[in-house]
């Protein structure tokens, strides 16, 4: 799996997530006002949760596709993590994404 490589307290990029259903690669609806999609997100190792990101719909969600942005000190320490996508649908059900994000931050240089 791909490993997402940050810098030490940016705030940029932000990540954009296509979230599709596995058994058949169709993408998954969240346009509803009520779809919340959460990014957990903690270092390797912990259970600790360093940042819990709520997704943006910068297309309307009817694509699947959502919108993770850093907030101020979700970056501040340098390590490897992981992050786990929740999606908490409209109607109560909730549905997480199998396969975890991995992320590498670097120590900042300057």
């Amino acid at each position: 799996m791909t490993t997402i490589k940050l810098v030490q307290n940016d705030t940029a990029p932000d990540i954009d997530v296509a979230l599709t259903d596995e058994s058949d690669g169709s993408q998954i609806n969240v346009s509803n006002a009520g779809d919340v999609i959460r990014l957990y997100f903690r270092r390797i190792g912990t259970t600790v949760l360093k940042a819990t990101i709520v997704a943006t719909k910068p297309t309307g969600g009817a694509d699947g596709l959502v919108r993770f942005a850093w907030g101020a000190t979700d970056l501040d320490t340098a390590g490897e993590y992981q992050g786990e996508i929740d999606i908490t649908f409209n109607s109560g059900k909730k549905q997480s994404v199998y396969d975890v994000l991995n992320f590498s931050v670097r120590s900042q240089v300057g």
